[in-house]
């Protein structure tokens, strides 16, 4: 068994570009035109300029907190593939996590951010006991993807 949320991620790489597009549109149309030269319904160019930054920063912030990864889960003969990498900015490096079936103990999924964040941790068995792994973002993955990893895990 094999899946990726690749879809997601084309969708989500999509609305960054277009609402950074939309900000630099917006920004270029107040700061080079004349249009907003007077009050528009009261309100004053600094106030939209104002309003449409931190709309676009609170925008990139909460989507930085949701840190969405490209995941792909593979089910191999003797071992789970865990294969992610972030979206965020600078955090571009490409993991890859290989476990055992046989010293595979569990996973745990931890909800944060009013439950927009979902994190996965798996615990694998060693010499020295169980031990965890660094969680991995799995926020950018479908209801039924998310349902289909933890069926196949538990």
């Amino acid at each position: 068994m094999q899946f990726d949320n690749r879809q997601i991620i084309i969708k989500l790489k999509k609305r960054r570009y277009l609402s950074f597009i939309v900000y630099s549109v917006a920004m270029i149309l107040l700061f080079f035109t004349e249009w907003f030269k007077r009050p528009v319904l009261g309100i004053d160019k600094s106030l939209f300029v104002i309003s449409i930054s931190v709309i676009y920063i609170l925008y990139s912030i909460v989507t930085y907190i949701l840190n969405y990864n490209f995941f792909s889960f593979s089910n191999d003969n003797d071992s789970y593939i865990f294969k992610f990498v972030s979206l965020r900015p600078f955090d571009s490096e490409k993991k890859t996590i290989i476990l055992r079936k046989n010293s595979f103990r569990g996973i745990k999924i931890k909800e944060s951010f009013f439950k927009l964040r979902k994190e996965i941790i798996l615990f694998t068995e060693t010499k020295n006991g169980v031990v965890s792994y660094p969680s991995i973002s799995i926020s950018a993955l479908s209801k039924k993807n998310i349902l289909l990893l933890k069926k196949i895990l538990n």
